[in-house]
C-alpha cells in the first residue's frame, strides 16, 4: 500500500515537474521570440538606413553625370552654331557670286 502511495506521489511530482518545465520552456521561447523581434526591428532600421544612403549616393552620381553631359551638350551646341554661322556666310557669299554672275552668263 505504501508503495502504491509512493508511486502516486512520484507521478504527481513528475506531473508538476513536467508542467513547470513546460511553463519555463514557454517562457524561454517567448523571451527569445521577443529578443529576435527586437533584433529584427533593428535590422529593418539598419536596412532602411543603408537604402537611404545608397539612394543618396546614386542621386549624387546621377547629378554629377547630368552636369557633365549638360556641359558637353552646351559645347556641342556652340560648335554647331559656329559651323552654322560659318556655312551661312559661305552660302551667302556663293549666292551673291551667283547673282552677280547672272547677268553676265546670259
Amino acid at each position: 500500500m505504501k508503495l502504491i502511495e509512493e508511486i502516486k506521489q512520484a507521478e504527481e511530482k513528475a506531473e508538476k515537474l513536467k508542467q513547470e518545465a513546460e511553463r519555463k520552456g514557454q517562457k524561454n521561447v517567448d523571451e527569445m521570440l521577443e529578443k529576435m523581434n527586437a533584433e529584427l526591428a533593428g535590422l529593418d532600421d539598419e536596412k532602411e538606413e543603408l537604402f537611404k544612403e545608397a539612394r543618396q549616393q546614386a542621386e549624387k552620381a546621377a547629378k554629377k553625370q547630368i552636369a557633365i553631359l549638360s556641359e558637353d551638350h552646351k559645347k556641342e551646341l556652340m560648335k554647331l552654331e559656329k559651323n552654322f554661322e560659318k556655312n551661312k556666310n559661305k552660302t551667302i557669299k556663293k549666292m551673291q557670286e551667283i547673282f552677280l554672275k547672272w547677268p553676265s552668263s546670259r
